[in-house]
């Protein structure tokens, strides 16, 4: 009788162990599993946002085909004034979704109603801009818009690429001025920050619909074409540095399509 109680014991002990450790396991499943969504739900929220931005995007460029003189204004305008439409459906969608509260990926966002607000209204000017044919102030209010949605991350500590690629465009474009004026005073102040963001850029790259491939040959294009032209204007190279600002910005929105 005591060998069988021993052997009861023994395997009631053994029995005790593999529940605990089937429960952690189940536990480790299901914390995995809740993670897994969270971070779905994160990316779905930060997904919808860049679906909106690559509409505006669209937008944008039309509407600077126009304001450069494009022969088929018309179109280009109607087609502005679609992408731009869709844009704010999507976004209005995306908030409506989100029932006056900030998506998981913006929770941490301090003023998220207000910020979404401007949003909207940006966006609303926009179009209102397209639809009287004003294609000058529609462009200058999807840059503005555009603007909304890269602090609309960085509030939320949302990092994406491109982010740093339209601060990069936001520092870089004014200096077409005094590149065209070979004015280097102007120039050299600015270089530090160019090299600061196109470090940032390059610094554990994220988000983008391009294959990792594109984007990454992107960037190294990007990347060179900013050392390229920091040379030049630190060398006085003046015969060089139109054409390497010119490569430059055209290598920057080449990576930006990418990561948008």
């Amino acid at each position: 009788m005591r060998a069988v109680h021993r052997w009861l014991q023994g395997h009631f002990i053994l029995a005790v162990i593999a529940l605990i450790g089937a429960a952690a396991y189940l536990g480790g499943c299901w914390t995995t599993h809740l993670e897994e969504e969270l971070t779905r739900a994160e990316a779905g929220g930060v997904e919808q946002v860049s679906q909106v931005r690559r509409l505006l995007r669209a937008a944008c460029g039309r509407l600077k085909a126009v304001n450069e003189g494009a022969a088929n204004r018309a179109t280009q305008m109607a087609e502005a004034g679609s992408d731009t439409a869709s844009a704010l459906e999507r976004w209005n969608g995306f908030l409506e979704g989100c029932a006056g509260r900030a998506s998981q990926a913006y929770a941490s966002h301090p003023h998220w109603l207000a910020a979404t607000a401007e949003i909207s209204d940006g966006i609303a000017e926009m179009l209102k801009q397209v639809e009287h044919d004003n294609s000058d102030m529609a462009f200058k209010a999807c840059g503005a818009a555009c603007g909304k949605f890269v602090t609309l991350n960085e509030l939320a500590g949302v990092r994406r690429t491109s982010d740093v690629l339209f601060l990069f465009r936001k520092a870089a474009k004014p200096l077409a001025q005094s590149v065209g004026k070979n004015d280097l005073e102007a120039i050299r102040p600015v270089l530090g920050t160019l090299l600061q963001l196109r470090d940032r850029a390059l610094t554990d790259p994220v988000g983008g619909t391009g294959s990792p491939a594109q984007k990454g040959e992107a960037l190294k294009v990007f990347s060179e074409a900013v050392s390229a032209f920091a040379t030049a204007a630190r060398a006085d190279d003046q015969e060089r540095l139109a054409a390497r600002y010119g490569k430059m910005m055209s290598a920057m929105e080449a990576a930006y399509d990418l990561y948008l």
